[in-house]
């Protein structure tokens, strides 16, 4: 940043007085005619005139040395500075110009001893109107001055190639403002004290600009910086980073909203992608740390820890489009080990799944409150297991489908049970039927109904699942 730039005050008044005559008392003419042509006057408080006299008074051309060491060379009149002329002061301050009544007025040029050089408008002895400042450093100020200082409008252009047009008060770049770096940068917006406070836009050579509150040349607080490749973030900066809450919009269309530290997603954030996916959960250097909420554009949803590129990895809960619910463990995007999955219509699966499918002994539970332990296939029961209905009755055998199918036994709720082979749900072929008090007949069923005599026992139609 540009150094702060201080600009003393300029009052060059005319404080020493002179004397009207001679006559008074107050000193002595110690040659020439000082009524009314060339002389030497001697003034009591030890300072001298040497020049023109009208009527006892120094008026003409001359010069007047005055106690504390300042020397006039110029015009008088009444004894004091009026018209043109020079004045050297003690410390090696020259002026050239205008006078009146003793005062530097009209136009006129200061040296000061410190190597300031000041020409333009004076009044009352201070540099008032417009003119140009050049400090001992090479600074150049060109605007409006009063009462010795800059006030209002000017420009200030600083040695290494910066340049500052806008508002200037007592003596500080101060209101608004434009400030052009030597590197490019370009700041437009408020100043106070010398320095960018305030409301303001900083734009750098490469595009990017800086939007919102300065707080002693740095953007702080609320704001808005815009990237040369057309990213924008909105929200909380501290000394011109991304430090807090805010949003981050990227040309993609990706946008990412939560907490920053340093310029990057750091803490609790959501990223919306451009097809709609989303993420909320925590985030380090910019990187998704640890489990989160997924939302996907088809509408499932997936709470847990993700790899690069959406993959699903490690512990999680998977809800489908359809409702259906998966929670347990993935593994490359796929159901992998222990989990339960739990479909739209109640129905909950608990077992161990391999590369996305049920493998091994499963739990079933239904949403009519029948139950089934035992193999599956594509989440229908399948080779061995026992399906026990909401009403007490069950089956244990061969499953194929979802249906009985194969070597199996049904029990009825009277206590019946009916063993034998099943094809499709239906008992076929000979069938063992035993009751409750011990009684075992065969009957033969075909297509699921008894084809021998009347009293053949209990029947089944097959199990409904």
């Amino acid at each position: 940043m540009i150094k702060k730039l201080t600009v003393n005050a300029l009052a060059i008044c005319f404080l020493a007085g002179a004397s009207a005559a001679y006559a008074d008392g107050s000193g002595t003419c110690e040659s020439g005619d000082c009524e009314g042509g060339q002389g030497v006057y001697h003034y009591a408080d030890g300072g001298s005139y040497e020049g023109a006299f009208k009527k006892g008074v120094a008026s003409g051309s001359g010069v007047r040395v005055f106690k504390d060491g300042t020397r006039y060379v110029g015009q008088v009149e009444g004894g004091i500075p009026e018209g043109v002329g020079e004045m050297i002061f003690p410390d090696g301050t020259r002026y050239m110009g205008g006078f009146d009544d003793g005062l530097q007025v009209g136009h006129g040029t200061v040296v000061y001893g410190d190597g300031r050089r000041f020409t333009g408008s004076f009044a009352g002895g201070r540099p008032s109107g417009h003119g140009t400042l050049i400090f001992k450093d090479g600074k150049r100020l060109t605007g409006a001055f009063k009462e010795g200082v800059p006030q209002g409008q000017g420009v200030l252009f600083f040695v290494e190639g910066a340049v500052y047009s806008g508002e200037f008060h007592k003596g500080r770049m101060e209101g608004e403002g434009t400030l052009v770096y030597a590197d490019g940068h370009v700041y437009v917006g408020a100043f106070t004290n010398d320095t960018m406070n305030g409301n303001g836009v900083l734009t750098a050579p490469d595009g990017s600009t800086l939007k919102g509150e300065f707080v002693d040349g740095h953007l702080e607080g609320e704001g808005e910086i815009a990237f040369p490749g057309g990213t924008l973030y909105t929200g909380s900066i501290v000394n011109e980073k991304m430090q807090g809450k805010g949003v981050l919009v990227e040309p993609d269309g990706t946008r990412y909203e939560g907490m920053f530290e340093d310029n990057r997603f750091h803490g609790k954030g959501t990223v919306t992608y451009p097809d709609g996916a989303t993420f909320t959960g925590p985030f380090i250097e910019d990187k998704i740390a640890g489990k989160g909420q997924w939302t996907f554009t088809d509408g499932a949803r997936f709470f847990g820890y993700m790899k690069d590129a959406r993959v699903m990895e490690g512990k999680g809960v998977y809800t489908s489009p359809d409702g259906t619910r998966y929670d347990g463990r993935f593994h490359e995007n796929l159901f992998e080990g222990e989990g339960t999955l739990t479909t739209s219509e109640g129905t909950r699966y608990e077992g161990s799944f391999h590369e996305g499918l049920m493998r091994g002994v499963v739990s079933v539970f239904y949403s009519d409150g029948a139950r089934y332990s035992g193999e599956v296939k594509d989440l229908k029961p399948h080779g061995v297991g026992t399906m026990t209905f909401a009403d007490g009755g069950s089956y244990t055998g061969l499953f194929a489908g979802g249906l009985f199918d194969g070597e199996g036994s049904r029990k009825l709720i009277d206590g019946t049970e009916l063993s034998g082979t099943w094809v499709q749900g239906k008992p076929d072929g000979v069938m063992t039927s035993r009751t409750s008090d011990g009684t075992t007949q065969s009957v033969r069923y075909a297509n699921g109904q008894p084809v021998t005599a009347a009293d053949q026992g209990p029947g089944t139609s097959g199990a409904s699942q």
